[in-house]
């Protein structure tokens, strides 16, 4: 049996390695969208602000990214009709991100396929496995956010 640090090296390294295999999953299906990963990944925090256009920075805070990596994301979706970039009226300084019709068509034609990918993804876990996932996934998640917090003050 491994002991802790072995373990946690383990699930570190794994963490790298299932996001370099999605991301790379992600980018080879995505190809004839014309899409990478990240422009779909903006794209869903975006939608998750609901009616509410999030700001470079709410989007880049929701992400986990950079102010720079999201505008930079963000100008070639725009080029790419899926995101209008619109000053905010009330603070001309800020910019907001807002998926256009071309988007909001994109999504609807994919949800099917995506919900039948998640399916099969996931269908070796059973309902109380994917909450206590979570979780997990919640609890490290958090911890990150504690070292990185700890990092910058």
């Amino acid at each position: 049996m491994k002991n802790k640090n072995q373990l946690q090296n383990n699930i570190f390294s794994y963490i790298f390695k299932l996001s370099n295999t999605l991301q790379v999953y992600l980018d080879k299906t995505l190809v004839e969208d014309d899409l990478t990963s990240k422009q779909l990944f903006l794209m869903i925090v975006i939608d998750s602000f609901g009616t509410a256009n999030p700001t470079f920075k709410e989007a880049a805070d929701r992400a986990g990214n950079s102010y720079q990596n999201i505008k930079q994301i963000a100008l070639k979706l725009e080029k790419k009709d899926y995101v209008k970039i619109i000053r905010d009226p009330k603070d001309r300084r800020a910019k907001r991100l807002i998926l256009t019709d071309k988007a909001r068509a994109y999504w609807k034609n994919r949800d099917l396929s995506d919900i039948e990918e998640m399916n099969i993804l996931f269908k070796r876990f059973d309902q109380q496995e994917l909450e206590q996932f979570f979780n997990y996934m919640e609890r490290l998640f958090n911890g990150i956010i504690k070292l990185s917090t700890k990092m910058e003050g």
